[in-house]
């Protein structure tokens, strides 16, 4: 009786730890194809969660130029309402990010701070025995300076949380 006892208090014990560990995961690290890095970017991301479907995530996101291969430092900031079963995800948002980019204007090159403003609507997996993830999402681009109309826009992920 001791025995079973104690094995079913062990078991709960790790069990809630498991659980807790996987409430503080509040940090991404994540390769994206299209989303808020513009054609593709590696990105960090820090979610602080306000209740439990929903939050803000803000990052640092590093986007080669696909001519010349300089990277144009993003800084993504978006609220994310989500839905959660089991390792199943289901997000929406909006999301803010700034970022460099090169105009040549008159055969002169100049750099000047641009804005985009994005939705988003998407899907998650989080890996059941491991801290990763996979993603997909329609990230349609709201608002860019110099640019009229909404483009359809669209991400992959695949990352890692920790």
């Amino acid at each position: 009786m001791k025995h079973t006892f104690l094995s079913i208090a062990i078991t709960l014990c790790f069990f809630s730890m498991s659980k807790a560990q996987e409430a503080l995961l509040k940090n991404s690290i994540y390769l994206e194809l299209g989303g808020l890095g513009g054609a593709y970017s590696i990105n960090y991301e820090r979610s602080f969660y306000f209740n439990t479907s929903f939050g803000l995530r803000a990052g640092i996101g590093f986007s080669p130029s696909l001519l010349d291969f300089e990277f144009s430092p993003r800084f993504p900031v978006r609220t994310i309402l989500f839905y959660e079963i089991k390792n199943h995800v289901i997000e929406s948002g909006l999301g803010i990010t700034t970022y460099m980019r090169d105009y040549d204007i008159r055969r002169e090159v100049t750099m000047e701070a641009d804005i985009a403003l994005l939705g988003q609507l998407g899907y998650r997996y989080n890996f059941k025995h491991s801290k990763g993830f996979a993603g997909i999402a329609f990230t349609p681009l709201l608002y860019e300076k110099n640019r009229d109309g909404i483009l359809p826009w669209g991400a992959i992920k695949l990352g890692r949380r920790f």
